[in-house]
């Protein structure tokens, strides 16, 4: 094993939790490697396309991120009282976050690059493996790592406890939780975006997104027509997939998703447009790591605000499965607060994970695990593990009343229970 790097803060996972991370520990002073796999930042906004700012309400380097994209690339505007019912180009999110990172001098982006496994001495967490050309691996020494993967594949190798698929009604107390456990996780998207060509049909629109939600089916809509966007965002189907941990049933389900869609991209092309499929599907869960506290669907609805709370929201669960009514389904969720515990992984030192892959219940995940809310998470995670390496502490136990005021004052500028900026 070849030491090559050594740094303070490694972030590994450049999606909608670790820029933001990486971010937040850059600006408390430390020195930050931030790793990912994929050719650029930016995750699913980016190789997805979930080009739309969901999640709320927002604060800190999220809403300098919203900002951007909606005062430089928004395609349509929004309607004043909805702050998320805006879309924009993966590329455009791209240079947003490029912008956001080079601003930064403690960061050093390295992608492509894709860790193997993390390294331990004994318990504790000293940073990760990354394989060379040749297959030779290099170690990133780290004071403190943060598996921002969003598939807790690496949390899982080094002996982090994990959950997949639906918890029953007795591991949590979830009352609406199933009897038993299945290994049932929400659907998966395959993302595109439309664009009409030069002399396509002015007079038939399809039903993406303007600027708002979409359905996968074509419409003729006598408002849409009238404004003429010409572009659109569309979620182009729902598929199951039996293991999303599984890249051969991951295969499988993005070929079953192809045969689904093609209907609606023949239609499209018949009137004239173009289609350009995101690179890849959608995967709304994986894995999820259980740490020093379990967030539930019974906080979610008891509005429950634990004393070392690092995010306030109120989005409700949004669970995608066959039959689905989605978010109305469930009981209404009352204002309550993600705490920094649900950020430390039992069993391992050295660590955080953040992402939709942290510890919470197949419910309650579906409420937090969007873009807006995991980059603020994000962001809390990095302050705390700058605050770990320079105090030389591990992070279950760090005191929170040193996390607190850094993570409110400048420059990180998070609300954590007041009124973030929507």
């Amino acid at each position: 094993m070849n030491l090559w790097l050594e740094t303070d803060v490694l972030v590994i996972g450049a999606g909608a939790a670790g820029w933001p991370a990486a971010i937040g520990a850059a600006r408390e002073g430390a020195r930050v490697i931030l790793l990912d796999d994929d050719p650029y930042p930016g995750g699913a906004a980016v190789d997805q396309f979930v080009s739309m700012p969901d999640g709320g309400p927002r604060s800190g380097v999220v809403t300098e991120f919203c900002t951007q994209l909606e005062t430089r690339f928004a395609l349509t505007p929004r309607p004043i009282d909805k702050w998320w019912y805006f879309w924009y180009l993966p590329s455009d999110v791209l240079r947003v976050v490029n912008e956001l990172l080079a601003a930064e001098p403690n960061i050093q982006l390295v992608c492509p690059a894709k860790a193997s496994r993390l390294t331990l001495d004994g318990s504790r967490v000293t940073g990760a493996l990354v394989p060379d050309e040749f297959g030779n691996e290099r170690w990133i020494k780290a004071r403190i790592t943060i598996d921002a993967t969003g598939t807790g594949a690496l949390a899982e190798a080094a002996g982090c406890d994990t959950r997949y698929g639906h918890d029953s009604c007795h591991d949590f107390g979830e009352a609406i939780a199933p009897a038993e456990r299945t290994p049932i996780v929400q659907q998966c998207t395959w993302m595109y975006v439309s664009h009409r060509l030069p002399g396509g049909d002015s007079d038939w629109v399809p039903s993406g997104l303007e600027s708002g939600y979409c359905t996968p089916a074509s419409r003729t809509d006598a408002g849409a027509i009238e404004r003429q966007a010409g572009i659109y965002l569309h979620w182009g189907c729902r598929v199951d997939c039996r293991d999303t941990r599984d890249p051969i049933a991951l295969a499988d389900a993005q070929r079953e998703g192809l045969e689904l869609m093609a209907p609606q991209l023949d239609e499209l092309r018949s009137h004239g447009y173009v289609v350009h499929l995101a690179p890849r599907l959608g995967v709304r869960e994986q894995r999820r790591i259980m740490g020093e506290f379990v967030v539930t669907a019974n906080h979610l609805f008891a509005g429950a605000i634990p004393d070392d709370t690092v995010l306030v929201t109120q989005r409700p669960i949004d669970i995608w499965k066959k039959g689905s009514g989605q978010m109305d389904e469930y009981p209404e969720v009352q204002p309550y607060g993600i705490p920094y515990r649900a950020l430390v992984p039992l069993r391992l030192d050295g660590l955080f994970v953040v992402g939709k892959h942290m510890s919470g219940t197949h419910l309650a995940m579906a409420s937090y695990r969007v873009q807006c809310l995991l980059g603020q998470l994000g962001q809390a995670a990095g302050v705390a593990a700058a605050l770990c390496a320079t105090q030389v502490v591990e992070p279950r136990r760090l005191v929170f009343a040193d996390l607190m005021p850094r993570l409110t004052a400048q420059p990180q500028n998070l609300v954590i229970r007041g009124q973030s900026t929507l």
